[in-house]
């Protein structure tokens, strides 16, 4: 007979040793800056993303700033998406060496809205409460984001669409303080949760 054990989903600790870092986040309102980070994934949606990120351009202004995650899996995916933006390059750019915590930091301080596919990607921008959009390419980032009951802003890769991504960016655009305050209550809720863990601990 086989046993089934029920298993606990519990916060990630990065949300414990990250929150304890207070950012100052200076938004600049001339233009909207756009963080992207992009992974290789089998069903190619390259020029959905593309046709997103030219619409960002064309109607806001948009400036758009792609950052390497992981060099060997990223770069070329994010060569080839540049590359088609190239009518639009004065709005596109590329931080490549972004690796350490200190570095990825800064980045989510200084940027409005961020569009990610790695899960650890995604738990940054929730704890800048930088306003995000995952693209789930696996059931990780598509269970976190329900952990934190933050799923509606996250699309499945198999269900992305440029239709759905401009719905989404322009609700959160229109209700960014209250999305950013869903998202300051869920990361207030899960470090209580870990410092009582943490303390029954010790």
């Amino acid at each position: 007979m086989g046993i089934i054990k029920k298993i606990e989903v519990k916060p990630d600790l990065s949300f414990h040793v990250l929150n304890k870092i207070r950012f100052d986040k200076k938004i600049d309102k001339k233009k909207v800056t756009i963080g992207v980070s992009i992974r290789s994934w089998e069903n190619n949606k390259t020029t959905t993303i593309v046709n997103f990120l030219e619409y960002l351009v064309q109607n806001y202004d948009a400036r758009i700033i792609f950052i390497i995650s992981q060099k060997d899996y990223d770069y070329k995916i994010t060569r080839e998406i540049m590359t088609r933006l190239s009518s639009i390059s004065k709005n596109i750019h590329m931080f490549e060496d972004i690796y350490n915590e200190e570095g990825l930091i800064n980045f989510y301080k200084k940027i409005d809205f961020f569009i990610g596919m790695r899960l650890h990607t995604i738990i940054l921008a929730v704890v800048s409460l930088t306003p995000f959009l995952a693209i789930s390419y696996t059931d990780k980032v598509k269970s976190f984001c329900k952990e934190l009951s933050l799923q509606k802003y996250c699309i499945e890769i198999n269900n992305l669409d440029e239709s759905i991504l401009i719905k989404n960016f322009e609700y959160i655009l229109n209700n960014k303080d209250k999305v950013i305050k869903e998202m300051s209550n869920k990361l207030r809720e899960i470090n209580k949760r870990l410092d009582y863990e943490i303390d029954l601990n010790r």
